[in-house]
């Protein structure tokens, strides 16, 4: 019986809402518009039925608590967090260079090593730029030398040593350009992972800048929920709950390593990431649950 005053109360309050929305309609039915002021009743009686429908199996367990706070808490008891799973790492991989693809050797959903080449170009003209810059190098290189030979000799100045100088740094400089225009020919894995999506295909022509793999470290996967702001006074690093995710049916221990680094003042909750014990390799990311915790 101790839970009836508690429901009244409730029932109290979402009246008095409705019946404030009630006088504000009869009130200003001269200049207001009908719509409006019925979306605004409508409004209220659907705050009224939710602050009921989560509030009452709180009060089944014979709490007292009227706060704010105590309804809070008691809508969570029943019906838990809602949680996400992210990847460790995700990105999406980019053209360096203009050019034709000469294939991909992934497709979606398969997995690939960390390094290993995704994305091929074709390369021909690079590489015949390259060797080009090799042989001035090498061009210039010898005129330096034979420079240095002849200064001995007084054949020539220190004027034609000085310019043979910086002919030789010059020509290393755009060979070291050409190489790595050469690199950029493949794409190549910067971790281990899976492929999301490819938005281009073998023979295709790209420009610079052209997105060409949707990549993710699953690895690893974070779990991502937001919790009350209150609970910030028992809820801690490594704190254990458990996670139910919705796709596979299963429970998963899980715990806390890091909270968010500010509470949102709007819905006074604050985000914490948080890790899943042990490899399930039926995981995905983006799969969801509902996080149960013990609270005091």
């Amino acid at each position: 019986m101790a839970t009836l005053p508690r429901f009244g109360l409730l029932k109290r309050m979402c009246l008095r809402h409705l019946d404030h929305d009630l006088f504000y309609l009869l009130t200003h039915s001269l200049w207001l518009d009908y719509t409006v002021a019925m979306n605004r009743i409508f409004r209220t009686l659907l705050i009224s039925f939710s602050t009921l429908l989560f509030a009452v199996p709180s009060t089944l367990i014979g709490d007292t608590d009227t706060s704010p706070e105590a309804l809070l808490y008691g809508a969570v008891q029943s019906s838990g967090l809602r949680a996400l799973l992210h990847p460790k790492r995700e990105t999406t991989l980019a053209s360096q260079m203009g050019g034709r693809i000469l294939r991909l050797t992934v497709r979606n959903g398969e997995r690939f090593e960390a390094w290993q080449p995704l994305v091929v170009f074709d390369c021909e003209i690079n590489e015949a730029r390259l060797k080009k810059s090799a042989a001035g190098v090498k061009m210039a290189t010898k005129k330096h030398e034979a420079n240095l030979m002849q200064k001995q000799y007084g054949s020539v100045g220190d004027l034609e040593v000085g310019v043979s100088e910086a002919e030789l740094e010059e020509t290393q400089a755009e060979l070291a350009i050409q190489q790595a225009q050469v690199k950029m020919c493949q794409i190549a894995a910067p971790y281990p992972g899976r492929v999301i999506k490819t938005h281009v295909h073998s023979h295709q022509s790209v420009p610079s800048g052209e997105p060409l793999l949707d990549i993710l470290d699953d690895s690893e996967l974070v779990v991502k929920l937001y919790v009350p702001s209150p609970w910030l006074r028992w809820l801690k690093t490594n704190t254990s709950f458990m996670l139910s995710i919705d796709e596979t049916g299963k429970r998963y221990p899980a715990r806390i390593r890091m909270f968010g680094a500010a509470v949102d003042p709007a819905s006074h909750t604050i985000e914490v990431s948080a890790e899943i014990e042990g490899k399930h390799s039926e995981l995905l990311s983006g799969m969801s649950g509902t996080a149960h915790f013990k609270t005091p």
